[in-house]
């Protein structure tokens, strides 16, 4: 995801080391985003545009969903579109654990989610369970523009959610959608 988060923080004198410390992250995390090395999640993204004190999108250029779909892995390779669970599934009962490390599996778990979810018809969110995998990531199409979350239900995500007229995962009852009044 392109950004320009180099820029603000020269502007304001800033080091990485010190938006990291800002933020709760490292300077070499900080240092990955801005190469765009790796994709921060949306808190993230969040805390870092309010250290700027600007939108999210003044910081970030997110990518639509329109531009991401049909997009291929490294080498050219298409993307997997994941095996879908429905609602009585008993995988979609059993609790997801933490992500521990964010490295290049749990990177092309989220981007085969996302491809998933682009070919699924009238979907905006999808959670791994959904795939078969018992991980806490959710990817989601919002405003034409694709999130990716790693570790959601620690981030106190029920409090920054938009109230929201109906949940995303309106489909899939079962599985547990952040939205206004749940989680």
């Amino acid at each position: 995801m392109k950004n320009r988060i180099r820029e603000f923080r020269e502007q304001r004198g800033m080091t990485q080391e010190q938006l990291g410390n800002l933020v709760g992250t490292s300077g070499q995390a900080i240092n990955a985003i801005e190469t765009e090395k790796f994709e921060p999640s949306i808190w993230l993204a969040y805390d870092i545009s309010c250290v700027f004190a600007c939108s999210i999108e003044a910081v970030f250029f997110l990518m639509s969903a329109r531009e991401s779909q049909g997009r291929k892995a490294a080498g050219g390779t298409a993307m997997a579109i994941r095996e879908l669970r429905y609602d009585g599934n008993p995988i979609l009962r059993k609790q997801c654990r933490e992500v521990e490390n964010i490295d290049g599996r749990i990177r092309q778990i989220l981007d085969d989610m996302m491809d998933t979810l682009h070919h699924t018809e009238n979907s905006a969110a999808l959670t791994a369970n959904q795939v078969g995998i018992l991980k806490r990531l959710v990817v989601i199409v919002y405003l034409d523009h694709t999130l990716k979350l790693i570790d959601p239900q620690g981030s106190g995500m029920h409090r920054r959610m938009p109230e929201l007229s109906e949940p995303f995962c309106k489909d899939y009852p079962s599985t547990a959608c952040y939205h206004s009044g749940s989680q």
